[in-house]
């Protein structure tokens, strides 16, 4: 399978199923679980951190997929990438391919020193307990999870777990970029640790993404320690405005949001280290209210003088939430009057695909119950008659 001149499996890396990050990235969950990346869909993980980065990013899982990849092969675990790349939408593939480049010796074996992108959860502890959300990334929703009698067995405290900074960067000479998410990291109690062995290792050499959702804003030590990396982008998380948010990113208040969303928007525009853009995950919940969104955010950061950058990513888990699985006629509404082209043709690509409504207001229901929540005053758009009556496509 390996050639050790590396040229004839470059050659190789061509097809449409190749994917550069099986030789230089990895996503570490909040389980210490090691996978090629965080849309990796395979429950079973390549390896443990407590295992050794460098020994499971050579292991024969790996090799595998390397080998498969550039063989050309449909890897299972991938299957989020080729479905985005078949609506023609962005995917991680084709960004990862875009974006950076492997090795020079080209071979499967892989080398934890030619990594240069990390997704790196440091932890499940969280404030919050978001309607698409599960305790793998908020240790609140455990609780919740047992009163309804679903399982939590693999989610038990994560974010109580130590993590060996120190070591997991020793064999890591290339990393370039660490997207840095939860639970919520601002809270996370590895934080601190994390970002002395930035400073340490990496000071002003690596780039580093966050995702926060917003309810917390740094403190001074953080401040500094990001001054010393030199290159800070925070995703901030903002699904809907207003009663919607309260209802999506519970428990948060939309008051409170907005005033961090304006010390966020301070922060940038006083350091040049901090660079800002909102990350909204669109699912069923939201995907009427976007273009309220859209023109509420442009508002604010028009008022600042402040480019706005505003990434959209379609959900995919639970599946009940996703755009995929909407009634017919929310689709068909979403082609007529979406203006980002990437929903409109994911919705068309998935016109006909069923809808799952049964297990939607099943979950809707429960949750209403446990936080004394009215779904269908918040969702309008999903409680009609006809789609309760008929469940049609």
């Amino acid at each position: 399978m390996e050639n050790s001149s590396g040229i004839f499996l470059k050659m190789k890396a061509t097809g449409k199923y190749h994917c550069n990050y099986f030789w230089n990235h990895v996503a570490i969950d909040s389980r210490g679980a090691i996978r090629p990346c965080c849309r990796y869909l395979d429950q079973v993980p390549a390896g443990q951190l407590n295992d050794g980065l460098a020994p499971v990013f050579s292991n024969a899982k790996f090799q595998q997929l390397r080998s498969n990849s550039m063989d050309g092969l449909q890897i299972p675990g991938c299957q989020t990438c080729y479905d985005a790349d078949a609506a023609e939408l962005p995917s991680l593939r084709t960004y990862a391919n875009s974006k950076t480049t492997m090795p020079p010796h080209g071979n499967i074996t892989g080398h934890s020193g030619d990594i240069e992108d990390i997704h790196l959860s440091i932890g499940n502890l969280c404030n919050l307990k978001c309607t698409m959300c599960s305790p793998k990334y908020s240790h609140l929703w455990e609780a919740d999870y047992k009163k309804l009698g679903w399982s939590t067995k693999s989610f038990t405290n994560p974010h109580k777990e130590k993590i060996d900074f120190p070591a997991l960067f020793t064999s890591l000479p290339k990393l370039k970029r660490l997207r840095i998410v939860g639970g919520e990291p601002l809270l996370s109690l590895h934080h601190d640790n994390l970002l002395t062995s930035l400073q340490e290792k990496y000071k002003h050499s690596i780039a580093l993404d966050y995702f926060t959702n917003l309810t917390k804003m740094p403190c001074e030590n953080t401040l500094k320690a990001w001054q010393n990396i030199g290159n800070v982008a925070l995703n901030l998380s903002i699904d809907a405005h207003g009663a919607l948010n309260d209802y999506i990113r519970y428990p948060s208040k939309w008051k409170t949001i907005a005033s961090n969303l304006e010390g966020f928007i301070a922060l940038a525009k006083r350091h040049s280290f901090i660079k800002i853009q909102v990350h909204t995950t669109v699912s069923i919940l939201n995907i009427v209210h976007l273009a309220n969104l859209r023109h509420h955010l442009a508002s604010i950061f028009r008022k600042h003088r402040l480019p706005l950058i505003h990434k959209e990513v379609l959900i995919h888990q639970p599946t009940f939430l996703s755009v995929k699985h909407m009634p017919q006629r929310l689709k068909r509404m979403v082609i007529l009057n979406e203006s980002n082209p990437a929903i409109v043709q994911f919705a068309k690509q998935h016109l006909d695909a069923e809808p799952q409504w049964e297990p939607l207001v099943s979950y809707l229901e429960s949750i209403d119950k446990l936080r004394t929540l009215k779904s269908f005053e918040v969702l309008p758009h999903l409680f009609n008659s006809s789609d309760i009556g008929t469940q049609e496509k």
